[in-house]
């Protein structure tokens, strides 16, 4: 009795069993195939084996995505995404941009020494080049370099209208991919940046000096540096031992422009106080 009890109760338990390994295993070879699929689809578009070297599984707003690299370019580490739409399965990669960002790293590298005698350096703490991928779907990505230079860009003279000049026909002369070339000064206070998309066709030193022109009218944040340089004296004689014009951080701005008109003129103007001592009961300065 107890026996036939025993095979009666064990029925259910190999049954469940059962069902959790055909489970585990009918997952296993899911994701194989999936693996396998997407392999084969990158090895054909580009023509080269590829390693997969680590992969997120799918969740509930986003597809299987891989890391990838091709066996021939290691350096090259690529995202592909497998998503399912409208019951087809596609395929998209950002391999293209991840290529020219590696090939901008290198390009610029070799190109330092040059750069160098056009009074340019790498920033001493800060990224060289870099990039971010912005749409996948429609391989929308931005690349771009940061130059130093000992130049004070606090105001822009002829000079270093002539040595920006200079870069964007060196740009063009090494078939530079790049979006953007930031040119800041040593103290990283101001800059100059180059957008070539902007900049176009339009090279002459009169297009230029325009361009940078109607750049720094419009930039807000160098409006707002330069404000604060300006008032920086004003500010620490108007402070007191209960406030001072300041963020938490002493090395964030403190004042602000939201808006300017056409001539570059601040129209609407905001600053930061940082107060030592309140009182809690009304909330007045002490």
């Amino acid at each position: 009795m107890n026996k036939n009890l025993l095979l009666v109760l064990a029925i259910p338990v190999v049954l469940i069993g059962g069902v959790i390994v055909w489970w585990v295993v009918n997952y296993m070879m899911d994701d194989y195939v999936e693996d396998n699929d997407t392999k084969e689809f990158i090895e054909e578009k580009y023509g080269m084996d590829v390693d997969i070297i680590s992969e997120t599984n799918p969740s509930m707003t986003e597809g299987h995505s891989y890391q990838m690299a091709f066996k021939e370019q290691k350096d090259v580490i690529f995202t592909v995404t497998r998503d399912i739409e409208k019951y087809a399965t596609i395929y998209r990669d950002d391999y293209k941009m991840q290529l020219a960002y590696v090939q901008l790293k290198k390009q610029m590298e070799e190109l330092l020494p040059e750069l160098e005698q056009l009074g340019y350096t790498r920033p001493s703490d800060g990224i060289f080049v870099d990039h971010v991928i912005k749409d996948l779907r429609t391989q929308d990505a931005r690349r771009w370099v940061a130059l130093e230079t000992k130049s004070d860009l606090s105001t822009i003279e002829q000079s270093e209208i002539e040595q920006a000049k200079k870069l964007v026909d060196f740009q063009e002369k090494h078939k530079i991919d790049v979006h953007i070339i930031y040119i800041v000064d040593k103290n990283r206070k101001y800059g100059i940046p180059l957008d070539f998309r902007e900049i176009g066709d339009n090279r002459s030193l009169a297009e230029i000096r325009a361009y940078i022109e109607n750049t720094r009218r419009g930039d807000l944040v160098t409006i707002s540096q330069q404000m604060q340089d300006e008032l920086e004296d004003a500010a620490t004689q108007a402070q007191t031992e209960h406030f001072e014009f300041r963020l938490d951080s002493e090395e964030e701005k403190w004042l602000y422009c939201n808006a300017v008109d056409k001539q570059g003129n601040c129209t609407d103007l905001y600053a930061y106080l940082f107060l030592s001592q309140v009182n809690s009961a009304n909330k007045t300065l002490i």
